[in-house]
């Protein structure tokens, strides 16, 4: 690579275009910015990490859902292209002799049957891996909601001292609804991954079956009979110019 090709952070140019794709992963929840890991009225060590703690794991689940939506809009595009693939065939099909269009169109139909497949699995990643993802977004929502509500109890409650027992149980109340949504995020992430690995195992399995059996159809063509067939297709056209060769160089003796 050039050295004018490669990336440089002091660039303006470079610093605008890494400043665009940050404020687009921020903008996509706008339950999450900078305050969330500072939100409160006070200096709380434990409080300003919990706010952290939930601004990162919503940080992190909004590029995941992110990056399972575009795989599976890549997934879609695919799915098209394979239609379009098959549909080409069963065009060439028509117009080639029946031995030849009898593998063409076996091939065709293990493609679709990969189209099947490849559609399955997409919808496993839309409905499945995304949609359970948006959900542990709101428990972040529902974990922040709870939260500000201990934060502003011990906001109030930290200036008389012989309240004391009264925060602490807060807290402990507080450190319980921390350990629930970790427990709940890291259950979302475990179920999300686990379905889209199963998914893409089962997409993958069948797509080296259909295209192993679209193989097999492609094999069983034999052109020297494809081609006899085609030789005797155009013979009376063929006929048509010998005689039409044979009659002029008469004429012309």
């Amino acid at each position: 690579m050039l050295e004018s090709e490669q990336f440089h952070p002091n660039d303006p140019k470079e610093k605008e275009t890494e400043r665009r794709k940050t404020k687009k992963v921020l903008t996509m929840r706008k339950s999450f910015s900078t305050p969330d890991l500072f939100r409160g009225n006070n200096n709380d060590f434990e409080i300003k990490l919990s706010h952290n703690q939930i601004a990162n794991a919503e940080k992190s689940i909004a590029n995941l859902i992110r990056d399972f939506t575009n795989i599976s809009v890549d997934m879609h595009r695919l799915e098209s292209r394979y239609i379009d693939l098959c549909n080409t065939l069963n065009d060439l099909a028509a117009f080639e002799s029946p031995m030849f269009s009898r593998c063409l169109k076996g091939v065709c139909k293990h493609l679709h049957d990969t189209v099947r497949a490849l559609k399955d699995h997409t919808e496993v990643i839309q409905n499945k891996v995304i949609l359970h993802l948006s959900e542990n977004i709101d428990d972040c929502d529902t974990t922040r909601h709870y939260l500000k509500k201990y934060t502003g109890e011990k906001t109030k409650r930290k200036e008389n001292t012989s309240e004391s027992l009264v925060i602490t149980q807060q807290m402990d109340e507080l450190n319980k609804k921390m350990e629930h949504f970790e427990k709940g995020k890291i259950d979302c992430l475990h179920t999300c991954f686990k379905r889209f690995i199963h998914s893409s195992l089962a997409y993958h399995i069948k797509g080296v079956e259909n295209m192993t059996e679209a193989y097999k159809a492609l094999a069983q063509l034999n052109k020297y009979d494809h081609l006899d067939y085609m030789n005797k297709k155009l013979l009376p056209s063929a006929d048509k110019v010998r005689l039409e060769f044979v009659c002029r160089n008469s004429i012309r003796r």
